[in-house]
């Protein structure tokens, strides 16, 4: 069991997604906007879960940030890999959307057993 911070701006996508997490035992917070997650970032998260375009933000900046304070990252993104190839910085992981609910729970799975950052 991990404790997530889940940043997504759709209503729906998002309470669909804390509904997977959830059910497979995680705690889950759930910011909208980029302001909400950077405020939520100082508490202490397992897992950062983040759509990479956000209002106010980027996934990117919502990333790097919590990597400061040790947080791993799983960035969400609809956008082709060519679009992304110049803008993702490195050890952050992308999850491509669409995708079901078993690849989200194996990328957070995976993304777990890294070690966090700065350690």
């Amino acid at each position: 069991m991990a404790h997530i911070l889940l940043v997504e701006d759709d209503h729906q996508v998002s309470d669909l997604l804390r509904e997977i997490l959830e059910g497979a035992g995680h705690v889950i917070d759930c910011a909208r906007t980029f302001g909400e997650a950077e405020a939520r970032l100082a508490n202490p998260y397992d897992l950062l879960v983040c759509d990479v375009i956000l209002p106010g933000g980027s996934g990117y900046q919502i990333a790097k940030k919590g990597e400061a304070t040790g947080v791993r990252a799983l960035l969400m993104t609809g956008y082709p890999d060519d679009m992304l190839s110049t803008s993702k910085p490195p050890g952050i992981s992308l999850l491509h959307k669409p995708f079901h609910g078993d690849e989200l729970l194996l990328a957070v799975e995976n993304c777990l057993k890294l070690s966090r950052p700065g350690t």
